[in-house]
């Protein structure tokens, strides 16, 4: 699928042209896998500005998107954190299979847990409080979580400390994993001077498998904004970074 961007340079301004760019890509079909950026414009930079709060662009299924080596220029005046997500809502979480805090300790000792095909992404959570002190001396609550990829039923990693004993409560739930990955590439990504808060390029959350190819950040540099990270993942197995 090929998706020409020539009519994004029309639209002057860049909240509306944000809009529209949003439309665009959460709008790409789940039947269409490989997505690739087309202009006549000979790619010159594509200003943005964050409109509102959250507008993040939500990509909810696999896709290879190709900006055959776009630069995005954002500002956000906005809470918006982030301009991509990729992630599950909460409406995608299921809590139909069975699993014992010993075998997710043992990884069930290789052999397949019950009624479980196709990939999962199990996310464990300890009911029972981890509380650490601080590098002030004051404590806080911290709650473990753990994420766990099974294929076919088959455990592909233990949790960092075991759930079964007794001053751990293990609760849990899985995301469905599909089979493709979810590819971002070939795109420079450039905040700008005037933005006042924290714009990153994409957060992860409930996904597997997750590429970045061929991805340039550039942050600015007269207006460094506090908490400046440029990717995060939560609940999140495997991410490949490649030049």
């Amino acid at each position: 699928m090929e998706i020409l961007i020539d009519s994004l340079y029309s639209i002057v301004n860049y909240k509306s042209r944000y809009l529209k760019l949003k439309e665009i890509l959460e709008g790409i079909p789940v039947s269409e896998y490989k997505v690739i950026f087309k202009s006549n414009n000979n790619y010159k930079p594509l200003d943005l500005e964050v409109p509102y709060d959250n507008c993040f662009v939500v990509l909810k299924h696999p896709v290879e998107i190709d900006f055959n080596n776009l630069a995005i220029n954002i500002v956000n005046h906005t809470n918006t954190k982030w301009m991509f997500y990729f992630r599950h809502f909460d409406n995608d979480k299921k809590e139909d299979i069975i699993v014992t805090p010993w075998e997710v300790d043992t990884m069930n000792n290789g052999v397949p847990i019950r009624n479980v095909k196709g990939r999962k992404l199990l996310i464990i959570k300890d009911l029972c409080r981890w509380t650490r002190r601080t590098d002030s001396g004051d404590l806080r609550d911290i709650w473990r979580k753990d994420a766990i990829l099974i294929e076919d039923g088959i455990l592909q990693n233990k949790p960092v400390a075991p759930y079964d004993n007794s001053s751990s409560a293990m609760s849990y739930y899985y995301y469905d994993l599909g089979t493709q990955p979810m590819i971002l590439k070939n795109l420079c990504f450039k905040r700008m001077d005037e933005t006042s808060n924290v714009i990153g390029l994409v957060s992860v959350c409930g996904q597997d498998n997750v590429i970045f190819d061929n991805i340039e950040v550039v942050k600015n540099v007269k207006n460094p904004v506090s908490e400046d990270k440029s990717l995060i993942y939560r609940k999140a197995i495997t991410l490949y970074y490649q030049i």
